[in-house]
C-alpha cells in the first residue's frame, strides 16, 4: 500500500491524463441568449455568468420573475444570502412562480418553518384541484407537495435523525405508492440503523413498484434498486458481490458517481487500492460534470493516502483539474484538503 501507483495523479511515475480531458465552455452570446443561455450557464454552474446574464433577461417582457429565480438561484450557490433575498424581493409574492416560492423557503432563516407553510400551500392547491376535477394540476401540486417532504428527509438525514427522515418518507410513498424512489431511499434510512433485513424488504418492494410501471419506470428509480442491493451485499460482508453489482451499474451507466464511489469503497474493502483509484478518477476523467461529487472527492483524496508515494502531490494536481471544470460553488480546497 505504501508504494506509489502507476496513474495519472500518482507522480511522478506517468503523465497527468486528467490534462488532456476536454474541458466543455462555457457558452456564449454567439451560440445562445436569453433562457437557454440561462439554463446552460446553471447546468455549467457558472453562477456568475448567471448572475449577469439574469440581470439583462430581466430587461425583456414577461421573464422578470424568472430571471429573478435565476438570480436568487445564483446568489445563494455563491453564498450570498443577502443577495439571493433581495433577487427574491424582486420577483414578486403572492404570484410569484413555484420555484421562486421554494427558493424564498430554502433561504428564509427559519427555513423548516418555511417549508412547512409552503408544504401546507402545495397541499391546499393539491385538495382544491382534485375538488375541481383538474386531475393535471392535482398531480403537478402533489408531486410539489412530496418535493418539500423530501427536501424535510434530507434535512433531518443531515442532522443524522434517520427516524425522523424515515416518516417522512413514508407519508411520501403513502401518498404515491406506485413511486419506487421514496422506498429505495427508505431502504438506505434502514440500512443507517442497521435494519438489514427491514432494507432488504423495502428494496424488493422498490423493485416490485419498478417491474410494474416497466417502460414507464424512471432510470434513476431502477439505478436506485441496483445500488441498494449492492448496498444490501455490502452490509453483508460480502465485499466482492457489492463489487460486481456496482460495476455492472458502471457498465450500464458509467456516468453514475454514485455507483462508481460505492464501486471504488467495495474495492477497498476486496484490498485493491490500485482499483479503487483508477475506478474513480476514470469516472471524473470520462464524466467530469455528471459524476463529480464533494463525497466522490473527498474519498479519492482519503485513496491518496493510502495509494500515492506523495498524497500532498496527488491531491494539488487533482485540485489544479477541479479549478478549470469544476462549479463555482464546489469547495475545491475543502474537499481536496490543500488548503
Amino acid at each position: 500500500m505504501n508504494a506509489a501507483l502507476d496513474h495519472p495523479l500518482s507522480p511522478p511515475h506517468s503523465v497527468d491524463t486528467f490534462a488532456t480531458v476536454p474541458v466543455l465552455p462555457v457558452p456564449s452570446l454567439a451560440s445562445l441568449n436569453g433562457l437557454p443561455l440561462l439554463r446552460a450557464l446553471a447546468r455549467r454552474g457558472a453562477w456568475r455568468a448567471v448572475a449577469e446574464r439574469a440581470r439583462e433577461t430581466a430587461t425583456l417582457p414577461g421573464l422578470q420573475a424568472v430571471s429573478a429565480a435565476y438570480s436568487a438561484l445564483a446568489a445563494a450557490k455563491l453564498r450570498h444570502p443577502a443577495a439571493a433575498s433581495e433577487a427574491l424581493r424582486h420577483g414578486g409574492d403572492k404570484g410569484a412562480p413555484y420555484a421562486l416560492q421554494w427558493l424564498a423557503a430554502e433561504l428564509h432563516v427559519g427555513s423548516l418553518d418555511a417549508l412547512c407553510s409552503l408544504h401546507a400551500a402545495a397541499s391546499t392547491a393539491q385538495t382544491q384541484a382534485t375538488a375541481a376535477g383538474d386531475a393535471a394540476a392535482a398531480q403537478t401540486w402533489q408531486r410539489r407537495a412530496d418535493t418539500v417532504l423530501h427536501a424535510f428527509a434530507a434535512a433531518r438525514c443531515a442532522e443524522r435523525d434517520y427516524r425522523a427522515a424515515l416518516a417522512y418518507l413514508d407519508e411520501v410513498s403513502r401518498a404515491a405508492p406506485s413511486d419506487p424512489a421514496p422506498l429505495a431511499a427508505g431502504a438506505l434510512l434502514l440500512l443507517q440503523l442497521g435494519d438489514v433485513g427491514g432494507a432488504r424488504s423495502v428494496t424488493a418492494a422498490a423493485a416490485a413498484a419498478c417491474d410494474v410501471a416497466g417502460a414507464g419506470c424512471s432510470h434513476a428509480a431502477r439505478d436506485a434498486v441496483a445500488r441498494n442491493n449492492g448496498m444490501l451485499l455490502f452490509a453483508a460482508k460480502d465485499y466482492a458481490g457489492a463489487r460486481a453489482t456496482f460495476a455492472a451499474l458502471l457498465t450500464e451507466r458509467p456516468w453514475d458517481g454514485v455507483a462508481a464511489n460505492n464501486a471504488a469503497v467495495a474495492g477497498l474493502y476486496c484490498g485493491d487500492v490500485s482499483a479503487a483509484v483508477q475506478t474513480l478518477e476514470d469516472s471524473l476523467a470520462a464524466h467530469p460534470f455528471s459524476a463529480l461529487s464533494e463525497t466522490l472527492v473527498m474519498n479519492l483524496c482519503s485513496i491518496y493516502e493510502l495509494a500515492s508515494a506523495d498524497a500532498p502531490a496527488a491531491k494539488r494536481r487533482l485540485a489544479g483539474w477541479l479549478s478549470r471544470i469544476a462549479p463555482e460553488d464546489f469547495d475545491i480546497a475543502g474537499v481536496t484538503r490543500t488548503s
